[in-house]
């Protein structure tokens, strides 16, 4: 008897094994066979998974099997069979219910698209500047296939007026190793549009950030670097051609450094230092600050960024009132400011026609409490008004 019901058992286990196979090699319609457990689309078009409010993505697969076990074996191979038909329905189903990760761009084999170009400029092997140092920066230039060494008057003979030079600066606790990925993953984005946009010079601005012990030490180090940062990059645009548009993108740490630099390049002061031999022709710049390291007040007229939208030609700001690490930024100084990255620009920095130039969005309903750059680079909504800014569109 007992003989018999182990073959019995035996045999339904093989049927319930073929079954689910067959289950998930069924042809998709169109006739063409799917072999993905995971997918959930008809005809080439995605529909939403069933979800089953009981099953726990946590419990492992197995976690049936270790009940009690039944008096005699016939009883533990039925029982092992009937439970591994409960596993082979209930796997797929979650697998498909997992909630859904936000999406990444992948990093491409050729990150740049045939009209446009991507640099690196870096300033990791420099100290702080000497007065009116010209700095010895560290260029290179893809060829779509690898990084090639180049110069700066490589750089600078490329600028012209049909082309915007979009310059992204990254945050703070940025390795070397990660400037790549993290620029090339959000030029890739950024270019991901149907409406037409002209080429562009993309330049991963690639600052010594990486961390150091103590968090509100590492904090205090990169707002003073960020000074260091703004006489670099203040010095790069006074060498660009009046005509050339530029966009500015900063995050973070780099938004404190892209208005330091706007205000260096109108004749200011910062940190003691002022910029070499200032062109008077304005500079033409669109700029684009995303959780903004830096005080909320200091673009009023005699703030430390006090001159920076003399050379602006657009500032948008998007700030988040909900955003978790900006909310320990008043602990960077004595002052206890609030971050312009977490409460916007207040109307009393920007006087008369400065005014006009700012537009600020709360993004706190899409981003959370989160201060992560890949959460901004993933908006929808974001990307589409840094687009809009960066490539000097009209509209989208």
């Amino acid at each position: 008897m007992k003989i018999s019901s182990l073959k019995h058992a035996r045999l339904l286990l093989v049927v319930l094994v073929l079954s689910a196979g067959a289950a998930r090699m069924t042809p998709a319609v169109g006739g063409e066979t799917s072999n993905d457990a995971n997918s959930n689309s008809i005809g080439g078009q995605t529909i939403a998974p069933v979800v089953d409010p009981t099953l726990s993505l946590n419990a492992p697969e197995t976690s049936v099997l270790k009940s009690a076990k039944p008096a005699d074996s016939g009883q533990r191979v039925a029982k092992a069979a009937e439970e591994s038909q409960v596993a082979a329905v209930a796997l797929p189903v979650a697998i498909a219910t997992a909630e859904p990760v936000m999406p990444v761009m992948p990093l491409v084999m050729s990150p740049v698209a045939v009209e446009d170009e991507l640099w690196i400029i870096s300033t990791r092997r420099l100290g702080y500047p000497a007065r009116h140092c010209t700095p010895q920066l560290s260029v290179r230039k893809h060829d779509g296939q690898c990084w090639q060494q180049a110069s700066i008057e490589e750089f600078l003979a490329g600028a012209g007026p049909d082309r915007p030079t979009v310059i992204l600066v990254h945050g703070n606790r940025i390795e070397s190793n990660e400037v790549y990925g993290l620029g090339a993953s959000f030029f890739q984005t950024l270019r991901q549009t149907d409406k037409p946009r002209p080429a562009v010079r993309q330049v991963i601005w690639s600052w010594p950030s990486d961390q150091t012990r103590g968090v509100i030490r590492d904090n205090r180090v990169k707002a003073e670097r960020a000074h260091a940062e703004a006489y670099y990059l203040g010095w790069l645009l006074g060498q660009m051609p009046s005509a050339a548009p530029v966009s500015l993108i900063g995050y973070s740490f780099g938004a404190r450094s892209v208005l330091g630099a706007l205000h260096m390049t109108a004749g200011g002061c910062l940190a003691g230092h002022t910029l070499p031999g200032v062109s008077a022709a304005p500079l033409r710049a669109r700029v684009v600050l995303m959780a903004a390291a830096s005080h909320c007040g200091w673009l009023a007229p005699h703030a430390p960024y006090g001159k920076a939208l003399q050379n602006t030609d657009q500032l948008l700001v998007f700030y988040n009132t909900s955003d978790s690490a900006l909310k320990f930024y008043k602990f960077i100084d004595h002052s206890h400011p609030e971050a312009m990255g977490r409460v916007g620009v207040g109307s009393w920095n920007c006087q008369g026609d400065q005014s006009v130039k700012v537009q600020q969005w709360n993004v706190a309903n899409s981003i959370g409490t989160s201060h992560a750059f890949n959460d901004y680079r993933c908006c929808y909504d974001i990307m589409r008004r840094v687009r809009q800014s960066a490539f000097w569109a009209p509209g989208e």
